[in-house]
């Protein structure tokens, strides 16, 4: 893993800037450990919810999306490019935009 994880607001590597702040833009709530596995760092889970309506468990309920944490903190190359699979959001002005789309989308 090449990054540490703490809660607040992520893109994911397939956010778009053209496509508007919110495009595939999460909030990372906290962490969770699965109890079915005994190896801890394997056991690790990301528990977070998206920024848009569109995403299929705010559809189905505001649920959250859950991912090891590994998984979460890894690498992904596509078209020749490596990045990180999630990246955290440090720009005040759209950490505070963020805040208001959650506070509305998650009363």
């Amino acid at each position: 893993m090449n990054q540490t994880i703490t809660p607040g607001f992520y893109y994911h590597y397939k956010h778009k800037e053209e496509e508007g702040v919110e495009h595939y833009a999460y909030e990372v709530v906290g962490f969770g450990l699965h109890t079915e596995i005994d190896n801890e760092s394997d056991a690790k889970i990301a528990i977070y919810r998206p920024l848009y309506e569109s995403a299929n468990v705010y559809e189905m309920g505001k649920m959250y999306y859950l991912r090891p944490y590994s998984m979460f903190a890894d690498e992904v190359t596509k078209d020749g490019v490596t990045r990180l699979r999630f990246e955290r959001i440090t720009n005040p002005e759209l950490i505070s935009h963020l805040e208001s789309v959650r506070n509305r989308m998650y009363q």
